[in-house]
């Protein structure tokens, strides 16, 4: 599902919107993929950004395994994979673009999750949060032609993840009530300006200093108000 999006929007529509990524890319940048999977994302700026080093980051040893194979095939050299969960992502140096694309809330402990990733951050840097356009409550979701397959996915996988472990602190199924208490929690700093740019399918963005972004549908009740 995400490789069509990556290669037809993200680079072509999505970093053009977002304030300055475009600009830095092209310079050189660090750029942290988490939740990297088999690095359909990574592979599609690694090739638009040749100047810019990208880093992958997957607990899944299948998925680094058919990332780097991805990459192998690709030819490309300026990617680089871990196999790590979201929550040991080193701090060392910060990243000036972090990606986090349909995975917060599979993760068992996202809290922590969400707390390491704003940690590898630049100050200036920028973390672009792509997931499901849904609404907590059942009945303002009732309008989606795609609300079964969105429960389906739910059910079977999303909650399934995210309760896989011990001491979980699931985020929930992103079509359940619930599912957005701990994405919600990605406040904006006082530093941070917010924006609503981009209105791309099953997407969401904002930007400033730090900036988080959010917007994960129109309507969105949790996201900061505002310009």
């Amino acid at each position: 599902m995400l490789g069509p999006w990556a290669r037809l929007a993200l680079v072509p529509q999505i970093i053009p919107a977002l304030e300055g990524v475009h600009a830095k890319l092209g310079r050189g940048a660090r750029v942290a993929d988490i939740g990297c999977g088999a690095g359909v994302a990574l592979i599609a700026m690694a090739r638009a950004y040749p100047q810019s080093q990208f880093y992958g980051f997957d607990p899944s040893v299948n998925a680094i395994k058919k990332a780097h194979s991805n990459v192998a095939a690709a030819g490309l050299t300026n990617i680089t994979l871990h196999e790590t969960r979201a929550e040991d992502v080193p701090s060392g140096d910060p990243f000036d673009f972090v990606i986090t694309f349909d995975c917060i809330h599979d993760m068992t402990q996202p809290a922590d999750a969400i707390a390491a990733i704003r940690r590898v951050v630049d100050e200036d840097g920028t973390w672009l949060i792509k997931d499901i356009r849904s609404s907590p409550e059942f009945r303002d979701n009732l309008a989606n032609p795609m609300l079964a397959l969105h429960y389906g996915f739910s059910l079977v996988g999303c909650m399934s993840s995210g309760l896989s472990e011990p001491g979980k602190g699931c985020a929930g199924p992103p079509a359940l009530p619930g599912s957005w208490s701990t994405i919600s929690t990605i406040r904006p700093t006082s530093t941070t300006r917010s924006t609503r740019k981009v209105r791309a399918p099953f997407a969401g963005t904002g930007s400033g200093r730090r900036r988080i972004l959010k917007d994960i549908w129109p309507e969105c009740p949790i996201c900061p108000k505002g310009p």
